[in-house]
């Protein structure tokens, strides 16, 4: 019995030759019924490339100054240290001397009780600390001279913070 369907002979692994389906592949072109994957596929390679280096740019413009130590500017209240004003007025002007260091500034705040183990520490109890990125000693000494701490008497201890 003679078969309907004379392409069911074709053997399914087969390719076509390669100058057949180089035609094929112009003609379907020339028509409009297929396009080249290439070109989308580079221009989302392009764009990707392009998000990333965007990114990369941001990121390190952001990230502030690449080298720099730390050190911990750590506020003492001896008993010179002037007590009359509110609590909310010195940390607001603390905290806007910390805003004005820029990238310089890392983190502070004020510090509560202290508790000790294993030992004893000095009569004087740190109430608060900042911690600066400095160049040098020098520059980590003049943000330390520029805190508004000492103005109210206070004494700020500057240590470098081993990394």
């Amino acid at each position: 019995m003679p078969e309907d369907n004379p392409f069911a002979q074709l053997p399914r692994d087969a390719d076509p030759p390669p100058a057949l389906k180089t035609r094929v592949m112009a003609d379907l072109r020339r028509r409009g019924l297929i396009r080249s994957v290439w070109l989308p596929r580079v221009l989302a390679l392009a764009a990707g490339l392009a998000l990333f280096a965007a990114g990369t740019w941001v990121g390190a413009r952001d990230a502030g100054p690449p080298a720099g130590q730390q050190f911990a500017l750590l506020l003492y209240e001896p008993a010179s240290f002037d007590t009359t004003r509110p609590h909310d007025e010195l940390a607001a002007e603390y905290g806007a001397w910390a805003q004005s260091l820029g990238t310089r500034f890392v983190a502070g705040d004020a510090l509560g009780d202290q508790r000790v183990l294993g030992g004893t520490v000095g009569s004087e109890v740190p109430t608060g600390y900042f911690i600066v990125r400095a160049s040098s000693w020098e520059e980590a000494m003049s943000i330390a001279a520029a805190c508004p701490h000492l103005r109210h008497g206070g004494t700020v201890a500057v240590q470098a913070i081993m990394t």
